[in-house]
């Protein structure tokens, strides 16, 4: 079957009601609101904050809403981005997940100024974001020539491998020696402060491109393919990056990218299956945290970081934005902001932890709708959306020869980061350009015909 024909009929299949997927969001939607009600502490930091803070105030009709809003958009999402295998398309699901729910869920749990405001401009934007990456995926215009090592290069891939071990080994020690990052979750922010203080803008760039993609998608890349040695080597690649960096995400990646890389093509046909059965497994596990089950593990480091925190942040910098006026990319911004004056006396994420936090949070990022609206407003909930679904169509088509499961690696590992990050910064435009580049580690001519048999 043609692949266009392929995708075509996906897009009806996804049309009938999942009545077992529906079950797992909902289950998810209800622990997600019951645990944040009781577990969440009343501050943001150990300490006071100056002008926000958690005001929770729980109203059952509102929640009610806020659900029927959830199913909504996984109705938009699914009718829009229905190309199953890109990036684009494992991508926007993860962030749904991690990103969206808490954000629309947050309208039924929490009260603030402006919170309808903010609910609703949010809600638009990322329907935008589906609509566009909809559109842009139709559009076959683009053709990009994607060069391969294919398999008379692995040897040129161990040789790669290696060199960035060594690199790595020897980086460690100027930086602080094994000894100081085998302490592992202690001094996390003391050691990643140091961390900068003694290392190039160069070496960042390349840390943060293998770290937070390329070498997640090396061990699923190795994995699948079962090389032991190989895929050990990526991962004690990955966990130098920890020791030097010291930030957590490099090691919350190895289990994940090892659970791809073992599922395999099982994960690839039954990414929905597993989707949904995450949601309902991290249901579970957030209404077992209620009764003080791994309050530590589950709630406070994965679900508190990672989906409470970046949406409580997104509803701050709307907040500060529609009180003061937006930078228009007059501050970290690729190559725009070097031609134009500071619009404030702080970088943004200092500026706001200072009018909000009393300098507790140092570095506030929020990403996705936080730096749409700080860089141009209401305008921002317009032009982002645009922006962002290009760089997912030129992801998708750099990646069109890479195993699926590689795809859906760099998908997950793209979600974590742009709902962190500033994707016009001068540090995400060079390493998405390195991780684009990266391509060639994994691309090969039979990928597609392989998995296309296998239908």
């Amino acid at each position: 079957m043609p692949e266009q024909d392929v995708y075509r009929t996906q897009g009806r299949a996804r049309m009938r009601f999942d009545y077992k997927g529906s079950l797992c969001v909902l289950t998810f939607c209800i622990a997600y609101a019951v645990s944040v009600l009781v577990v969440l502490p009343p501050n943001l930091m150990n300490g006071e904050l100056v002008v926000s803070s958690y005001s929770k105030a729980f109203s059952l009709p509102k929640t009610i809403l806020c659900i029927m809003v959830v199913f909504l958009l996984k109705y938009i999402l699914s009718c829009t981005v229905n190309r199953e295998g890109t990036v684009s398309y494992y991508a926007l699901r993860v962030l749904f997940f991690l990103y969206e729910i808490p954000v629309v869920l947050s309208y039924g749990l929490f009260a603030h100024d402006n919170f309808l405001t903010f609910w609703i401009a949010e809600i638009v934007y990322w329907v935008l974001i589906c609509v566009v990456c909809g559109l842009f995926g139709k559009i076959r215009s683009i053709r990009i020539g994607s060069r391969t090592l294919d398999e008379t290069g692995k040897g040129v891939r161990f040789v790669l491998l290696g060199i960035v071990l060594c690199g790595l080994v020897l980086s460690i020690r100027k930086v602080g020696g094994f000894s100081f990052s085998m302490e592992f979750l202690r001094g996390v922010y003391e050691a990643r402060a140091y961390y900068k203080e003694n290392t190039s803008d160069v070496i960042t760039f390349f840390k943060t491109a293998l770290g937070a993609f390329l070498c997640p998608c090396m061990i699923v890349f190795y994995c699948i393919r079962k090389r032991p040695v190989a895929t050990c080597g990526a991962v004690l690649i990955q966990m130098c990056f920890f020791f030097l960096a010291k930030d957590k995400i490099y090691l919350f990646l190895i289990p994940l990218s090892l659970l791809v890389g073992i599922l395999g093509y099982k994960l690839v046909l039954f990414f929905n299956g597993f989707l949904h059965a995450g949601y309902l497994l991290y249901g579970i596990a957030l209404i077992a945290t209620t009764f003080g089950f791994m309050q530590n593990m589950i709630y406070t480091v994965l679900t508190r970081r990672v989906m409470v925190v970046p949406s409580y942040f997104s509803y701050v910098y709307y907040d500060y934005f529609t009180k003061n006026p937006p930078i228009w990319w007059r501050q970290d911004t690729f190559l725009i902001d070097k031609f134009f004056t500071q619009p404030y006396p702080r970088y943004i994420p200092l500026q706001i932890s200072h009018v909000y936090f009393n300098d507790l949070e140092g570095n506030p990022n929020a990403g996705m709708f936080a730096e749409a609206i700080s860089r141009c407003g209401y305008f921002g909930v317009l032009i982002y959306p645009v922006i962002f679904c290009l760089m997912l169509r030129l992801m998708d088509k750099f990646y069109a020869r890479a195993e699926k499961e590689v795809r859906v690696m760099m998908g997950i590992c793209l979600a974590l980061i742009v709902s962190n990050d500033v994707i016009t910064s001068t540090m995400f435009v060079v390493v998405y350009a390195m991780v684009l580049l990266g391509s060639v580690y994994f691309n090969k001519r039979d990928a597609e015909e392989k998995y296309e048999s296998l239908r």
